[in-house]
């Protein structure tokens, strides 16, 4: 019994396993507002940004308006509704110049049908237009969410997964990429 055992691993193991799915604008996006929400870099910036506008504006009105009181409550007013409306605003924003980019550049190669082949050393993505093999090797790290999995081959590029595309092959995907990239 021990050698079918083995020799059902070893096929298991063997055998690749397909995920397909159809890639989106909205995936794209998606991995957009990912990055940006936890890129150091952008979470500084926005926070700056939350912050000082608001008090600048706080620190004026004090300084040159403290005589004038309906001026100095129309700034703070105006301070209070930035402090509380940019995150929101910052990131419809982000949005609104992200689909303009769609627009403008030729990108329509990036979206559409695509088949993920994973092996044991490498996965093959092949599009309508490309076939790309990646060894696991240059895979620097995966991270997912509640609608994602992300493939990372450097800070700024990744592979992006949509959990809710793929359907029933995501709990043997999940376990094939828990045995690469164990949490």
């Amino acid at each position: 019994m021990p050698g079918i055992t083995r020799f059902l691993y070893l096929w298991k193991v063997t055998q690749p396993l397909t995920v397909t799915f159809y890639f989106d604008h909205d995936d794209w996006l998606a991995y957009q507002h990912y990055y940006a929400d936890n890129s150091k870099a952008v979470r500084r910036s926005r926070t700056y940004f939350r912050w000082i506008l608001p008090f600048t504006l706080f620190g004026l009105t004090a300084v040159l308006f403290r005589n004038e009181p309906i001026i100095a409550a129309v700034l703070v007013a105006t301070g209070v509704i930035l402090f509380v409306t940019y995150p929101k605003r910052i990131r419809k924003d982000y949005e609104k110049r992200l689909r303009k980019r769609l627009k403008k550049d030729d990108s329509e190669s990036l979206f559409g049908h695509r088949e993920m082949i994973m092996h044991e050393d490498y996965f093959i993505v092949k599009t309508e237009i490309s076939e790309v093999k990646t060894q696991w090797s240059g895979i620097k790290r995966m991270e997912e969410n509640e609608d994602y999995i992300f493939l990372f081959e450097s800070s700024l590029t990744a592979h992006i997964i949509p959990k809710h595309k793929i359907g029933s092959p995501l709990p043997q995907l999940t376990e094939f990429l828990g045995t690469r990239f164990p949490s």
